[in-house]
């Protein structure tokens, strides 16, 4: 008789996710200690990954960071990660929908020809690089948009360590 797998296999206590993901965390750090010497020799040779560099460390910029007496520093903020130029073009329909709805829209981009449209649509104080995948590098994009919504279009980005730390900071469900 064959066993079926069910979603009792996927269940885990809070604590043992907390530990999947100091787990990945770690991984992650190590893994980029490794390879820095690489990552440096690759923009020292074709300048690709100097563009954003600051903020894909953490670094948020000071074109997102609103006045308080900025009329829109008093809109929920909705966060939209599009990798590059199509899923930039993909996302417009959504900006508009959740900009009528009241909502101010950030869209953070990792490829630069993405970036470059993505100013171009919606304005550069809207727009930024979308920061490495470990806590120190997200938390202070976290804390300084304060998203009601974020919407990254691809699985990988939700599923990983910046993923759960949204989730878990913020409350947010599947």
């Amino acid at each position: 008789m064959r066993r079926i797998i069910g979603p009792r296999l996927f269940r885990r206590t809070l604590l043992q996710w907390q530990a999947c993901i100091s787990f990945t965390v770690f991984v992650l750090t190590i893994g980029l200690i490794i390879t820095l010497p690489w990552w440096l020799l690759q923009m020292l040779r074709l300048g690709k990954y100097r563009a954003g560099l600051p903020e894909r460390l953490g670094m948020v910029p000071a074109r997102l960071r609103l006045s308080s007496d900025a009329p829109e520093a008093a809109l929920p903020v909705a966060w939209i990660h599009a990798v590059s130029v199509g899923e930039a073009l993909a996302v417009a329909p959504l900006v508009e929908e959740l900009r009528g709805r009241g909502m101010r829209v950030v869209i953070s981009t990792t490829t630069h020809t993405g970036q470059r449209l993505a100013r171009q649509r919606f304005g550069e104080e809207n727009v930024f690089y979308f920061p490495l995948d470990l806590p120190f590098c997200i938390g202070p994009y976290l804390r300084a948009l304060k998203p009601k919504l974020v919407c990254w279009r691809r699985p990988s980005c939700g599923r990983t360590s910046c993923g759960w730390r949204a989730r878990a900071v913020r409350g947010w469900p599947w």
